[in-house]
Order: C-alpha cells, then structure tokens, then sequence
C-alpha cells in the first residue's frame, strides 16, 4: 500500500520544511567561519569541535546528545588502542552498543504521516544517525589498518561533530582524508572556494525546486498513475517522466551534499568533490565511480578490494566470475549500510516495516551489482586498450546509462513506499512495452 504520494506537493512541503534548518545552519556556519579565521591556528580545530557540537546540542533532544557524545568517547577510545597496537575491539562494541540503542530506544520517530504528506517534525537527528553509524564504522577501520596515525581528541570531535557532517545527508568522508586536506586552504582563498561551492549546491537545490514546479504532476503524480492504470500512457511519456524524476533526484542529493563539501572547505577542509559529474558517464559502472564518491570509496574499501584481492590470489584464472563476485560482496555490504540507516526511522514494536524495507533495499542493491556487473564484464570482454570512442558512440553510451539509471528510480521509491508494487511493474512495463 501506497503511504506517500511522489508528486509536487510533497516534495514542496519537504523543501520547505527544510527551510527553518537551512536557515539556522548557513547563519551558524558563517558565524563559526568568522570565529575560525580569527583565531589562532592552534585552536581552530577546537573550536570546530565546540561549534559543531553546540549546534547539534540545539537541534537534539539532551538523552540522545548525550548517547552519542558517550558513544564517540569510546569510538576514540579504541582508535587509540588500535594505533597503539592493541585490540580496540571491546571499547568498540561499547560504542556500537551505545548505537544501537539509539536505533532501538524508540528515540527515533521523527517523521509523521498526516494521511496526505511526510511531515517531519525533528528529521535531523534522525538523518545524522544514519550517517555517525557510516562515519562510526570508517573510523575504526581507518584506525584497525594504520591510517589515523596521529588523531587526537580534537580530530576525532572534528571528525563527527563538525558543523560540515551536521546537515543530516552529510559526506562520509575518510577520516584522513579529512585530516589531511585541513589547511591547505588559509584565509581568503578557502572562504572563496567554499562560497564558490556552496553557491553551486544552492543553484542544484534551486534546480530541484524549479523541476518539481514546472514538472512535479507529470513525475509519478497520481494523475500519471491514474491513466497508467487506464491504459492510457504511452512509452515516451513514461521516459520522459523517468528521465525527469531522475534529473531532480541528482539535484537534490548533488544540493545538499555539495552544501556539506562547501562548508567544509569554508572551514578550511579542502575536501574532493562528492559527484564528480555522474550525468556524464558512459557506462553504468563509470557512473557508480562517479557518485556519491566518499561512501563509494568506503563501500570498495571495506568490500571490493579485500574480496578481489584474495579471489585473485586463490582463483587467477576466474577473472570475470571474481568481478561478479566482488561486485555481490560490495552491493550486499552497501545494502547493509543502507539498512542501518533506515533503523532510524523504525521503533521496536515496526520491525516487520524495516523487514519489508530491508527486502526492498535488497531488490535495488541487486539490480544495481547486475547492472555495474555487466558493465565491467563487458568493458573486460573488449580485446586489447580501451579506444576513444567517437562523438556519436559517447552520447549514446551516456543516453544509455542515463535512461537505466532512470530506470532504477521507480524501486527507490518503492523502498519510500511512495509507489506501490503494481505502479512500479506498471510504470516499467509501459516504458519497455512488456
């Protein structure tokens, strides 16, 4: 059963919603940036922390703020033990002890169904769970294999708390990465390079707005889905709305994700890119590589290379079926990413809802690793170097992918309830005249 509807006036009411936190963070990071360039170099990184936190303590219930200060203690707890040498792993689970009581505390209900839309009443806590888990797990395995070697209090305070990862759908960036790219940047030139992004993500945001707007009844509204039913779509128009509906989902994630990478680099984090122009891709596994490149690279770096590497070393003759395999480990470690994340949104007593989410996130992350799958084996099955491709072939490998990463859409919103099952069957089967 359909809870949502994916038309314009949902998606405007949740723009708006966001409005009052938008508002409250760009007027707190501006402030914070002021203070940061002001002082000295040894105390920025501290007073990073304490903005950061100060800012997440006023939008957070006090039991939940605490949790999760007493959950970050531990987290840096066992990242000294490991950098030492020692096993981390007891103050570890203490910490995601301490986690998943969060998730399962009942703390976690912020969004309300009125019967018409989503309302969210208090949906930052809600989303920064999802991505502290994320960062929780990339930081005791940067900290397991080395790569922290000199992170201390500050840094780890930094690392969680920060005002650029306390938007809700922030960028898990690597721990080092962040440690490192911290000061390449002084003054006038990260402030004009994190303006300079941040205006770019309020353009895509501004994007989004407009599409929903001018197309919003056309994309999946209940019109759309009315005369699906009747028989009455043809093909073109469902691509077209698949197409669309695609366009504003990148706008919105490449918005708000793009904001966190430009606060961080107005304070000083000359951090890389989280999209590196996916819209542009040839192949479905190139436009894998280039979106959401942070988690991405976590995804690969818990799953992908440690897989491949030791299929590699027992199967060197099974190059395509390793790939395959690898490519099942990576989706399946991604789909329970994903999985946790939506625990927020469900209380003890709803487990049969994250059941049946968690079955639908499965269906998504196994089309997605046929589709990058298929990708790499037939780039692996062309004989000798890769060759330029002419004009004519790049645009239709990028219409290609364009349209089959259009595709998987109808099954996110499946997994949001914001179709049902029949619509999704319907909306496919008329594009591809099944």
């Amino acid at each position: 059963m359909r809870e949502t509807p994916l038309d314009a006036g949902s998606v405007e009411l949740v723009l708006q919603s966001s409005l009052e936190l938008l508002g409250a963070y760009a007027a707190w990071v501006l402030a914070a940036a002021a203070v940061h360039w002001l002082l000295p170099p040894a105390r920025r990184k501290a007073w990073l922390a304490l903005s950061g936190a100060a800012f997440l303590a006023s939008w957070f219930p006090a039991p939940l703020a605490a949790a999760l200060a007493a959950s970050t203690a531990a987290l840096h707890a066992a990242g000294a033990r490991a950098r030492r040498g020692k096993e981390g792993w007891p103050a570890a689970a203490l910490a995601f002890s301490a986690a998943a009581a969060l998730l399962l505390g009942g703390r976690a209900h912020f969004l309300r169904y009125d019967g018409t839309f989503l309302v969210f009443e208090d949906v930052l806590p809600a989303l920064f769970i999802g991505i502290y888990l994320k960062k929780a797990a990339y930081f005791l395995y940067e900290a397991r294999y080395g790569r922290l070697p000199a992170y201390g209090a500050a840094d780890t305070a930094v690392y969680f708390f920060s005002l650029p990862f306390a938007l809700g759908p922030g960028v898990v960036a690597a721990p080092s990465h962040l440690q490192e790219s911290y000061g390449k940047r002084e003054g006038r030139a990260a402030a004009a390079h994190g303006l300079q992004t941040v205006l770019d993500a309020v353009l895509h945001l501004a994007g989004c707005w407009a599409v929903f707007r001018l197309f919003g009844s056309f994309m999946f509204g209940r019109e759309l889905l009315g005369r699906l039913a009747q028989g009455r779509v043809r093909a073109p128009e469902i691509w077209a709305a698949l197409g669309l509906a695609y366009l504003s989902f990148y706008l919105l994630r490449y918005g708000y994700e793009q904001l966190c990478v430009g606060t961080a680099r107005l304070l000083g984090f000359d951090l890389r890119d989280n999209y590196a122009e996916p819209l542009l891709a040839s192949s479905y596994a190139e436009h894998w590589r280039r979106w959401n490149v942070h988690f991405r690279e976590m995804v690969m770096a818990f799953f992908y290379y440690p897989v491949m590497l030791r299929l590699a070393r027992a199967r060197p003759s099974a190059g395509a079926s390793n790939i395959v395999a690898a490519c099942w480990t990576t989706f399946f470690g991604h789909g329970l990413f994903v999985v946790a994340a939506n625990a927020v949104f469900y209380s003890p007593g709803s487990w049969p809802g994250l059941r049946d989410s968690a079955c639908r996130i499965a269906l998504f992350e196994g089309l997605q690793w046929a589709l990058v799958s298929g990708s790499l084996l037939r780039s692996r099955s062309q004989p000798g170097a890769p060759q330029p491709a002419s004009g004519l072939r790049e645009a239709a490998g990028i219409a290609t992918t364009f349209a089959l990463r259009a595709a998987t859409l109808p099954f996110l919103a499946l997994n949001r309830k914001q179709l049902a099952w029949s619509d999704v069957a319907g909306l496919l089967g008329a594009a591809f005249g099944l």
